[in-house]
């Protein structure tokens, strides 16, 4: 397990964008599955469009460590993305292949900081494996 553990940190530290335009962070609460969940996630804008979101999940027992690309579409006033990434999830001591997809809207509400509300389906693959759906909500602040 440490084995996997390593290399999301080696993959994430690799991928961690040095040209970004902005940075955020933030948390989202909600459900994923039958469980409660809570969400940190960091934000790296490559360009207005492009988003990278590494992103850590705690949901009744279940850890999931993914990186999410985000693509932004251009609308006024609200912020729409879709996207899709790569991850690990940890149960019970079992640890398996997780494909997080991600649709929402950004609304900005103040100085740097904006309202997120998105949909998460995740496909899990392993043991324990399988699909769960959720939705979380929450702020990011972008420095």
């Amino acid at each position: 397990m440490r084995k996997w553990i390593l290399l999301v940190l080696v993959i994430g530290l690799l991928a961690a964008p040095v040209s970004a335009t902005r940075f955020g962070a933030g948390m989202r609460l909600g459900v994923i599955g039958s469980a409660f969940d809570v969400n940190i996630h960091g934000s790296f804008l490559l360009t207005s469009a492009i988003e990278i979101e590494p992103s850590f999940d705690f949901a009744g027992g279940v850890t999931l460590v993914s990186g999410i690309f985000k693509y932004r579409f251009n609308v006024p006033s609200v912020i729409p993305y879709a996207g899709v990434g790569v991850g690990l999830w940890i149960a019970h001591g079992y640890t398996g292949f997780a494909i997080p997809f991600s649709v929402g809207a950004a609304l900005p509400i103040g100085s740097g900081f904006y309202l997120n509300a998105e949909l998460r389906p995740v496909l899990t693959i392993g043991e324990w494996g399988g699909f769960s759906f959720g939705f979380e909500a929450g702020v990011t602040y972008y420095f």
